[in-house]
């Protein structure tokens, strides 16, 4: 656990640092990627999907509201939601965003064979099941 620990901090402080210009934080980087996969996405979708508090979802996406990253719309057949999509900002960012992931993975993957790489990527997402059927 704690070399998992380790990847997933040194992973916030490479991104945070390499997008340190455009003022975001670790979470906001997690949900611009999500929202861009996903679409007709709303804040209760992004709760369930991270296992985060509604609370925390909306104040991220309030300040990437705020800095032009994201735009909510009323959903017609709910008026009590927001659909939340990517401004043309948004999807700028996220171009810049791959490019730093890509350099991130190379290093993380570092002297792995593709066969290693896929092989701890269906440990990864294993694990992640476990703990999302335990959360339930």
């Amino acid at each position: 656990m704690k070399n998992m620990s380790i990847i997933v901090r040194s992973c916030r402080s490479f991104t945070e640092k390499k997008l340190r210009e455009y003022d975001l934080t670790f979470g906001e980087q997690i949900i611009l990627m999500f929202i861009s996969a996903h679409e007709n996405v709303n804040q209760d979708t992004i709760s369930k999907a991270f296992k985060i508090d509604k609370g925390m979802v909306a104040k991220t996406l309030n300040k990437l509201e705020q800095k032009g990253y994201i735009m909510r719309k009323q959903n017609p057949d709910n008026k009590r939601e927001n659909i939340i999509s990517l401004t043309q900002q948004g999807t700028d960012i996220l171009i810049h965003m791959s490019t730093v992931l890509k350099e991130w993975n190379d290093i993380l993957y570092e002297g792995m064979s593709k066969e290693d790489i896929a092989y701890v990527t269906k440990l990864i997402e294993k694990m992640a099941e476990n703990v999302a059927k335990y959360l339930d």
